[in-house]
């Protein structure tokens, strides 16, 4: 609790050395171990905040949240493919959690996986069809693979749940002008722009 003290007032470094010591007690304390990592990236150690993940990965393998705070971290490296690989593990572990489900749709799209990705949001928002986020996102999957009605019903989805979303009212503009729908498109891109 020290250490999660010193993190709520941005002091990470001091953090760390609480996290430390109550690992030297109790050795393989997991909830020491994954705010010892935030801590790590919150100081752009991420390298070492990976190393960590990697140990809870193995020491918690009961549960997905290692799993999903690792997948995160690698996509900040820039390693969607093992990102992919983390996330999978993730939603495995636990396939009610709807942000494995929503980072892992991420992951599949960056390495232009789409119809998985498409299949990932789907599972996040079956779990959560309130999702704006995973919304947009699934839509800008669609528009990637040329299936525009399909791009602009979600961006729709996503706007109805958060009409302040400007990332979908821009992906809306964005899609709408690929297809030569200009009058729209300048509506959307205005609402983006609100």
């Amino acid at each position: 609790n020290l250490g999660n003290a010193y993190a709520y007032l941005g002091r990470f470094d001091r953090a760390i050395e609480a996290y430390d010591k109550a690992l030297a007690l109790r050795p393989g304390y997991t909830e020491a171990m994954h705010d010892k990592a935030l801590a790590l990236v919150r100081l752009g150690r991420k390298k070492a905040a990976l190393a960590l993940y990697e140990d809870l990965s193995r020491a918690d393998a009961s549960g997905g949240e290692a799993w999903l705070r690792k997948g995160h971290l690698l996509e900040e490296l820039e390693r969607p493919e093992d990102a992919a690989e983390a996330l999978r593990t993730a939603t495995r572990l636990d396939p009610k959690d709807e942000r494995a489900w929503d980072a892992l749709g991420d992951a599949l799209y960056a390495i232009e996986h789409y119809e998985e990705a498409i299949e990932a949001y789907d599972k996040a928002l079956a779990l959560n069809p309130l999702n704006e986020e995973a919304w947009n996102n699934k839509g800008f999957t669609f528009f990637m693979l040329g299936i525009h009605d399909e791009a602009l019903r979600c961006y729709d989805r996503s706007i109805e749940i958060n009409p302040t979303y400007k990332q979908a009212w821009y992906n809306k503009g964005y899609t709408l002008h690929g297809i030569n729908r200009l009058d729209e498109a300048v509506v959307a891109y205005r609402k983006a722009t609100e």
